[in-house]
């Protein structure tokens, strides 16, 4: 019995291989005899293909990409602006900004597939993620339903608030049902620490070289170009991307680092200071560890935004409280 079922299932691991090899010999054909035949839309045809090969490779292979989204995720502008700036067509740079989403589907794929083998049945957590993921699209569709009398937004803000409300959700719900375990998790946060303390230094040196860096973003990343000419975004200052604020009534920078967001930047070093904290609580992770707590909290303070700065105090206040397991 034994060496049947291992027979049978050798049979099946083969046949999967012989399938995946099919489809990898297959893929570059169909992606030319495509490009061939829309040669007029060859920048949305390729973005398209990459994004279906991105969701087969995530599906395949969700735990290293479930690691390399926070490694990336806050980089992306600074990755895909000097590509555009380097001469990549604008509708390869647009169909590339939709990775975060391809890798999304890819993961639910796999979390679907694997909830399917193990018998994992939906409970109160999927389904307030679902309400939350439902209510959102119910108000991208037909945003004057919730909200009657107040004035619509642009499409293009529409797509982005789309994008940036339900990105997480999903990711954590689709996390919850793969084979997460606690390594994977303590990689994930230092991965995490290690992109968040990137971050955090170089929104220090923004703060403290602001003019070398407006002309390094300018210039040789070439932000205001992808911003206007990608992102549809309308430009006040095209040779300044810099934004001032004010601390006792002196005028100074207030730093988004690579997200070029002051709100994006503060509220995501929160998350970074918040892992930071609890890893040195705990007595637990490298050496490094100890530098990104500062770093991040000094960054925060740097951004001038309000509900990052208190959140930030917050954090600090919950690390501070007693709790099992810390030091």
């Amino acid at each position: 019995m034994g060496e049947a079922w291992q027979t049978t299932s050798g049979v099946a691991r083969m046949r999967r291989h012989r399938s995946h090899g099919v489809v990898a010999a297959a893929f570059p054909a169909l992606a030319g005899l495509v490009v061939l035949l829309a040669s007029d839309h060859v920048d949305l045809v390729l973005g398209a293909l990459l994004g279906i090969g991105l969701v087969v490779m995530v599906a395949r292979a969700p735990i290293p990409a479930l690691l390399a989204f926070p490694a990336l995720l806050p980089f992306q502008q600074v990755l895909l602006a000097s590509l555009f700036n380097l001469g990549a067509p604008a509708g390869v740079v647009r169909g590339l900004g939709f990775w975060k989403e391809a890798v999304m589907a890819g993961l639910v794929v796999a979390a679907v597939s694997r909830a399917r083998s193990v018998g994992g049945r939906v409970d109160g957590i999927d389904i307030a993620a679902a309400c939350l993921v439902g209510n959102i699209l119910v108000y991208r569709i037909a945003p004057g339903v919730l909200t009657p009398g107040v004035v619509v937004p642009s499409s293009t803000s529409l797509n982005l608030a789309l994008r940036g409300s339900t990105m997480f959700v999903v990711l954590f719900v689709a996390a919850r049902r793969l084979d997460v375990t606690d390594e994977v998790r303590e990689r994930f946060a230092r991965v995490v620490m290690a992109s968040g303390g990137i971050v955090a230094v170089v929104g220090i040196v923004e703060g403290l070289f602001s003019t070398w860096w407006n002309t390094l973003a300018v210039k040789v990343i070439g932000i205001p170009a992808y911003r206007s000419q990608i992102l549809d975004s309308v430009l006040v200052d095209p040779d300044d991307i810099r934004v001032r604020g004010t601390v006792g009534g002196q005028i100074v920078v207030r730093v988004g680092s690579v997200f070029f967001s002051q709100i994006s930047c503060g509220l995501y070093l929160v998350v970074v200071l918040a892992i930071a904290l609890e890893h040195l609580a705990r007595d637990r992770g490298p050496r490094w560890v100890g530098a990104i707590a500062p770093l991040a909290g000094v960054a925060i303070v740097l951004t001038q935004t309000r509900a990052a700065v208190l959140a930030a105090g917050l954090v600090v206040l919950l690390a501070l409280r007693p709790a099992p397991g810390r030091a």
